[in-house]
């Protein structure tokens, strides 16, 4: 037999820990303790980040919106005429007219309504819509296209001011 293939067992002593090693054990232990309640603590804060975010957007979504109540306006009687012919459709609750008197948010429907109603608007565009036969007279159209952010400004046109309101626009104020 050689030498080689023999394993030869020999006593080893035990080596008892000493007081360093067991510290330095005990921070590693500690150190991962401490490391695991960081994680658990950060995945809260994390959380309750997303929570928090939750009932904020509950709270936006939950306000009131804001109600505009328009004062209705003199019409000329080209526009009265196209309101009872073309009247747009409402809301419930919300009134067509006040004795002859419209409210811009009900001209408005009414003349977006007509412009899709009659299909002229732009196919390509369908922000514009061109003149017609009806609202040519009414507005006193020249251009070949509109838009439909212009339409406020066409019912100007058609507002009669009262005498009244437009002597306190142009009077000058005193101090």
């Amino acid at each position: 037999m050689s030498h080689e293939n023999q394993s030869v067992s020999v006593p080893v002593p035990e080596i008892q820990e000493s007081s360093v090693k067991s510290i330095l054990n005990q921070l590693i232990e500690e150190s991962t303790n401490m490391q695991t309640s960081h994680k658990l603590w950060h995945n809260s804060l994390k959380q309750l980040s997303k929570e928090m975010d939750k009932e904020v957007k509950k709270v936006i979504k939950s306000r009131p919106k804001r109600k505009v109540v328009q004062k209705p306006q003199k019409v000329t009687d080209k526009m009265q005429k196209f309101m009872k012919k073309y009247p747009p459709a409402l809301d419930e609750g919300v009134e067509l007219e006040h004795n002859g008197l419209y409210t811009r948010q009900i001209m408005m429907k009414a003349v977006s309504g007509y412009i899709k109603s009659a299909n002229i608007q732009n196919p390509e565009n369908k922000k514009q819509w061109a003149k017609d036969k009806v609202l040519t007279p009414i507005f006193g159209l020249k251009d070949d296209w509109y838009t439909f952010m212009q339409i406020n400004g066409l019912l100007s046109r058609v507002v009669i001011k009262d005498v009244v309101e437009a002597v306190a626009e142009t009077a000058p104020v005193s101090a």
